[in-house]
């Protein structure tokens, strides 16, 4: 015990905020209880977060600095400002502003993770988070496979116990596959292996009946294998992707007992609901479009449904302004994240397919910018952060290189 805190005590601020991130992140798969996520994240990041502030100031100032994470700031201050503005009552205030402070401090601790984490240990995080994905998708799969099991649409396991919720989070370890098998010293079955963790996900989210994910995961899968891969190991991934298909296919030969059947279920879910949402919401936008009817509000539906769509809830909730400076962070990272691609780098590719995700799933879900722990942090928010970090980590690689002498360099290279 005794040389477990003399360890502790030697670990840097970002180490223990490192180790807090990683536990965090690896408990939104295997466990579905909410509390469990925000126990986690009172108990590990904010305190975690708290200390590498005390004890590294200059690294947050130096992040809070970059284009991206200043308009986060200016963004989570505006609607911590708006909310003390509007709130109609002490209770509803500082339930809002918690979870405002509360997404902020999220979006933050991401961005340093994604900034100072090294290679060797985000290539280990990648790859150890797409085979956790994986396997909590097979035990989803073969929960909804289970005789005795009633639902006609498949419930991931995890944080985000909802089926198109948990769809769009479990797109991310299928991304991180991506990235984790064209690494070079992975042996042919971890390969093999992220293969069938892709084709899970895929037959989970399939069975899901979530037509935006299934777009979602279509998109960023083919756009990735085509962009990170050269073609010989096009070639591979698409040979064990068909291999752990039907070997996947072979072992539940009840996932699809009528094709007809699924499609026709598939299409019978009309959308007419989000229609109806997305015109109440439009409808109050312009009964103030400038200030917002504040966060505290619901749009006029008999059932309280929010606005499933992250553009229009903030533009009803908050402005149309604040919508637009959301709407200008998102372009901002789809931007930074593409000028890297032009140079071939993979994690800028990464950082794209979870932008595509995380955009495509605000089309259809949430309506506020800030919420409690839960699945609104990984789908939307993680990718902004994973770009931002992404970019200052590179800037600060960039400033070493050409701050170092021709003998530190030398040195480097031996």
């Amino acid at each position: 015990m005794h040389g477990l805190l003399h360890n502790i005590k030697h670990l840097s601020a970002f180490q223990i905020l490192s180790g807090a991130y990683i536990i965090f992140f690896s408990i939104q798969y295997p466990v579905s209880a909410g509390a469990a996520t925000t126990i986690a994240f009172y108990a590990f990041i904010l305190p975690a977060f708290i200390y590498f502030l005390y004890k590294d100031k200059q690294s947050f100032l130096e992040t809070i600095s970059q284009p991206i994470p200043s308009l986060l700031g200016i963004l989570m201050a505006g609607t911590l400002i708006h909310c003390l503005i509007l709130s109609t009552d002490l209770q509803t205030t500082l339930k809002i502003s918690s979870k405002t402070l509360c997404t902020a401090a999220f979006i933050f601790v991401s961005i340093i993770f994604f900034s100072k984490i090294k290679q060797p240990i985000y290539e280990r995080f990648f790859l150890l988070t797409a085979l956790l994905g994986g396997a909590c998708a097979l035990i989803s799969v073969g929960y909804f496979l289970l005789p005795a099991t009633s639902e006609a649409r498949l419930v991931p396991l995890g944080r985000a116990s909802h089926p198109i919720l948990g769809s769009f989070v479990y797109i991310i370890p299928a991304i991180f596959a991506l990235y984790a098998f064209q690494n070079h010293n992975l042996s042919l079955w971890i390969r093999f292996l992220l293969c069938i963790s892709i084709c899970i996900i895929a037959l989970m989210i399939a069975l899901t009946q979530s037509r935006m994910a299934m777009l979602s995961f279509a998109v960023c899968i083919s756009l990735g294998s085509l962009i990170i891969f050269p073609k010989h190991i096009i070639l591979k991934f698409t040979v064990g992707m068909i291999v752990a298909g039907l070997i996947i296919l072979f072992f539940i030969p009840n996932s699809f007992t009528s094709i007809h059947e699924y499609i026709t279920a598939l299409l019978a879910r009309g959308d007419s609901l989000r229609f109806e949402l997305w015109q109440l919401t439009f409808e109050g936008i312009k009964e103030k479009p400038l200030i917002g009817h504040g966060l505290h509000q619901q749009i006029s539906h008999p059932n309280n449904y929010g606005p499933h769509n992250m553009y229009l809830g903030t533009a009803f909730h908050l402005g149309i302004p604040i919508a637009l400076l959301l709407i200008t962070i998102i372009g901002l990272s789809f931007w930074t994240a593409l000028s890297y691609c032009r140079i071939k780098d993979k994690e800028s590719i990464i950082a794209l397919l979870l932008l595509i995700n995380g955009t495509l799933a605000g089309i259809t879900e949430f309506g506020e910018l800030a919420k409690s722990p839960g699945p609104l942090w990984l789908i939307f928010w993680l990718p902004i952060a994973f770009t931002a970090g992404y970019d200052l980590r590179h800037k600060l690689s960039k400033e070493i290189v050409s701050s170092a002498t021709p003998t530190q360099l030398n040195d480097n290279k031996n």
